[in-house]
C-alpha cells in the first residue's frame, strides 16, 4: 500500500509539474468569457421579450380604451332606444284611449239613431 501512495505521489508530483498555469489561467479566462457571452445573449433576449411584453400591453390597454368607449356609446344609444320605446308605449296608449272613445261615439250614435225608429 504504501508503495502505490508513493507512486501515487510522484504521479501527482508529475502532473503537477506538467501543469502550465498560463495555460490554466487562459483556460479560466476564456471559459469566464463564453459565459460572459451566454449572459449577455440571454439578457438580450430577455430585453426583446420585455420590450415585446410592453407592446402587448400598450395594445391591450388601446383595446381597453376603445371598447369603454364603444360600451359607453352602445350605452347611451340603448338609453335613447329606451327612450323612444316609452314614448312609443305612450303613443300606443293614447291611440287606443282614443280608439276606445271613438267605439263609444260610435256606439252612442248608433243608440241615438236607432231610438225614434223604435
Amino acid at each position: 500500500d504504501d508503495i502505490e501512495i508513493k507512486a501515487l505521489k510522484a504521479q501527482i508530483r508529475s502532473l503537477q509539474r506538467k501543469i502550465d498555469p498560463k495555460k490554466v489561467k487562459r483556460d479560466l479566462v476564456d471559459n469566464l468569457e463564453n459565459q460572459v457571452e451566454m449572459y449577455q445573449a440571454e439578457v438580450m433576449s430577455l430585453k426583446s421579450v420585455t420590450r415585446n411584453l410592453e407592446d402587448q400591453v400598450e395594445r391591450m390597454s388601446v383595446m381597453e380604451q376603445e371598447t369603454t368607449d364603444e360600451i359607453y356609446e352602445l350605452n347611451k344609444r340603448n338609453a335613447s332606444l329606451d327612450k323612444q320605446l316609452g314614448d312609443a308605449k305612450e303613443q300606443i296608449f293614447d291611440l287606443e284611449a282614443q280608439l276606445q272613445k271613438l267605439k263609444k261615439e260610435k256606439s252612442t250614435d248608433c243608440d241615438s239613431a236607432l231610438i225614434p225608429l223604435l
